[in-house]
């Protein structure tokens, strides 16, 4: 038995929830299993856009880095540079959204 609706695999592989807070139903072997299958192959690769039909609705897509999530933060409130992904877009404590840069070890603020 395992995960079958897309929304159960949305929960599973979202770390944390609009709040900022880390999601209690995020399963790390599950995030990593998702991601490894939205690894489209060189080619045709009908199972990847089978597999990405079904969760996200489209073949062959994925949600987009510069869609805004909240950003990471610790217990004590502070930015968690340790759980930042390179070129995600991030809704900053402010208000403003900034992508993660890690060769520059820096947000570029995003319109």
């Amino acid at each position: 038995m395992g995960i079958t609706s897309p929304e159960a695999v949305r929960e599973a592989t979202t770390q944390f929830l609009p709040t900022g807070r880390p999601n209690p139903k995020y399963n790390q072997r599950v995030a990593g299993l998702v991601s490894d299958a939205t690894k489209r192959m060189i080619g045709e690769d009908p199972g990847y856009d089978d597999f990405t039909r079904r969760i996200y609705g489209t073949a062959g897509t994925r949600p987009a880095a510069t869609e805004a999530v909240p950003a990471p933060v610790t217990s004590t409130g502070q930015l968690d540079r340790m759980r930042l992904k390179d070129g995600q877009t991030y809704a900053m404590p402010d208000g403003t959204r900034a992508r993660w840069n890690a060769r520059r070890n820096g947000f570029e603020v995003v319109q």
